[in-house]
């Protein structure tokens, strides 16, 4: 018999918390074996820093194969806010709960996010592309540990093809690229002139409406494109800054023990985590490396 995924929430208030807590939400997924999640909530909007006006958003399907062997695969949306200077990509599920903070929704978190698991790989990753100076700020997850670390992308080389077609109702060019470890084949647009695209793809002249790496592990669709009020901004949780590589081995550790990754990342909470020795001992082997094979 099944067991069933329960949703437990716990709403923080800010006047009970302590200065150091953490906002937003942390998932919790796996307890001895069983399928549960834990949504920890409060109801405290942290601070953001404003970089501009949203002009355009574009929301991308997403389908990453996870374990090789089983065939595993997780899908959802991630959502491309674009800017004149900034672009910012995020998991449609983190933009929408956010949202909800911000606008005193609190208690709707249980109808966005019933059911949700922290393995989905952008969920709690962001992506802030500085237009000008070429630089990312990349933020994840942990635990309840948020990290931050700047990467600078020289490394995606794109080859535009001769090749043309019609895709998601635009003109569109083919373009292949080989980066950290992955050989990739995009479709853009010139009509839509933004050096943009899902997740860090970007470079080519015109929006990226698809990608997908030659193993067909990672795939990326465009959905639609619209104009949006709103702005692009980043919010000042309590980043731990590092560096891309140190980023990587917490995720890992995450993915492989999680047990022993949440022990070591459970920070800036009110909420005590006690693993059972067999969690602690509980080793997931990474059934597919990460988008980025570099490291």
């Amino acid at each position: 018999m099944n067991i069933k995924i329960f949703t437990l929430i716990i709403v923080l208030f800010a006047t009970s918390m302590s200065l150091s807590a953490q906002s937003s939400m942390t998932f919790i997924k796996g307890r001895d074996g069983q399928n549960n999640v834990l949504i920890l909530l409060d109801s405290k909007a942290y601070p953001i820093d404003t970089l501009e006006g949203i002009q355009m958003r574009a929301n991308y399907s997403y389908a990453f194969v996870r374990d090789t062997v089983s065939g595993y695969t997780e899908t959802g949306t991630g959502t491309l806010e674009i800017g004149r200077n900034f672009t910012k990509y995020w998991d449609w599920k983190l933009f929408e709960s956010d949202s909800l903070v911000r606008n005193g929704c609190v208690r709707s978190y249980s109808k966005v996010l019933d059911g949700a698991e922290v393995d989905q790989i952008t969920l709690m990753e962001i992506f802030i592309h500085d237009l000008k100076s070429g630089k990312w700020a990349c933020t994840g997850r942990v635990g309840t540990q948020d990290f931050l670390y700047e990467d600078e992308i020289t490394d995606m080389v794109w080859e535009i093809s001769d090749s043309v077609s019609l895709v998601a109702g635009y003109n569109a060019v083919m373009a292949t690229c080989s980066f950290r470890g992955r050989d990739y084949t995009a479709w853009f647009t010139p009509d839509i002139p933004v050096s943009a695209g899902p997740w860090k793809f970007s470079g080519l002249p015109g929006l990226i409406l698809s990608v997908r790496d030659a193993d067909g592990y990672y795939d990326f669709s465009l959905k639609g494109i619209y104009s949006t009020a709103g702005s692009i901004y980043m919010t000042d949780w309590l980043y731990l800054k590092t560096k891309r590589d140190k980023y990587m081995e917490a995720r890992n550790l995450m993915d492989t023990r999680p047990a022993v990754a949440k022990q070591r990342y459970w920070v800036n909470t009110d909420v005590e985590y006690q693993p059972s020795r067999k969690a602690l001992k509980q080793n997931i082997p990474l059934g597919n490396e990460y988008i980025e094979k570099d490291l």
